[in-house]
């Protein structure tokens, strides 16, 4: 879809500058101008010097002003400052997006005077590299075109998506936190490929790569992943063999509860805890199917039995870590080590997200 519209992007930080380029590189929505807007007078310098007819200013009330779309692109603390700020020149026909995920429409809201379009946007770390998994909500003003619009513009940094306001927290305990799961599985493949004889630059290399290539495949096939897991699965091959370990571990309900424990982290942060506890309530049951409870709790019994049984083979295992010292098999030691001690493995990766968050 073409953007054949002025957009001001205040706030040219690392979120602010990747959508600026992923606007500009992307022929088929390249907006009829761009505007920047920042504090730092070398950071639009910079900017500008990378995308050549990029407008800059240092005035966010003229960049207001002049555009058709704008961009808040700042950091949550500074929204409130920024929104009374630029309130009085800002028109009712001006669609207004927000990417500060943690503050609600409903703040911005009470800081105009009249009514506007808004969106809030929760896009992640890698819209750096232009592939973002981008959670959308809009207020009641916010029409069928304004949403399609905000698609379009987060369409050119990866992918994004329209929930209700109420499922941001979800967004981000999933797409928000997710790039940490992800690398944390990627340097846990890359680990077994050094310990099966990898070096480890070829074994993060090629678990990298291999994440990158199945999730194309997801998006791009249009297929359950469930499928596509059936397709490269030969049987009695070591795909099976493989699957049988993440069985033992538990892995899925691992996942699951990694961001179950993300996003109930997300709503106690909140500044009104006690009433997100509730909206989250009453949306949970939806998510919790039944199958997804079932394998969650079938993780839990199995990863609890096992932990006993498999006691002797993990003890070897954890001197073999302390042998070739990796990082990754530094970290997959203390872990045992916490099992060795008694501790629930569901605890434990819970407040390891918690302290995550936190920090």
């Amino acid at each position: 879809m073409s953007l054949d519209q002025t957009i001001a992007v205040i706030g040219a930080g690392n979120l602010g500058s990747a959508l600026l380029q992923g606007l500009r590189k992307d022929p088929e929505s390249t907006p009829a101008a761009l505007i920047a807007s920042d504090v730092s007078e070398q950071r639009l310098a910079d900017l500008a010097a990378r995308l050549p007819g990029l407008e800059t200013t240092q005035d966010n009330r003229a960049a207001v002003e002049q555009a058709d779309i704008v961009i808040l692109a700042v950091k949550p603390h500074f929204i409130s400052h920024v929104v009374v700020e630029i309130s009085d020149v800002l028109r009712r026909d001006q669609l207004l997006i927000s990417f500060a995920a943690a503050v609600p429409i409903r703040l911005i809201e009470t800081r105009l005077d009249h009514p506007q379009p808004i969106i809030r946007a929760m896009p992640n770390i890698a819209m750096t590299v232009h592939a973002a998994a981008t959670g959308l909500c809009g207020n009641a003003h916010a029409t069928s075109a304004h949403r399609t619009l905000a698609q379009s513009i987060f369409a050119t940094v990866g992918e994004a998506v329209f929930v209700d306001e109420a499922q941001m927290h979800a967004v981000t305990g999933l797409s928000g936190s997710g790039p940490a799961y992800v690398f944390t599985m990627i340097e846990a493949l890359a680990a077994g490929g050094v310990r099966m004889g990898l070096t480890p630059a070829a074994a993060t290399k090629l678990a990298a790569q291999t994440l990158l290539g199945a999730a194309k495949m997801v998006i791009e096939g249009g297929q359950h992943p469930a499928v596509l897991r059936d397709q490269v699965t030969t049987p009695g091959g070591t795909t099976i063999a493989g699957l049988q370990e993440l069985e033992v571990g538990a892995v899925r309900g691992a996942l699951i509860n990694t961001v179950q424990a993300a996003t109930e982290r997300s709503v106690e942060a909140h500044p009104n805890a006690r009433r997100q506890r509730r909206v989250l309530a009453r949306i949970r049951p939806a998510a919790n199917a039944p199958a997804a409870e079932e394998e969650v709790v079938a993780g839990q019994v199995d990863r609890q039995q096992r932990a006993g049984i498999r006691q002797p083979q993990q003890e070897l295992s954890v001197k073999r870590q302390r042998q070739w010292g990796h990082p990754g098999f530094q970290a997959a030691t203390h872990h045992q080590q916490g099992q060795r001690h008694g501790r629930d493995a569901r605890n434990q990766d819970r407040s390891f997200c918690e302290r995550f968050v936190q920090n």
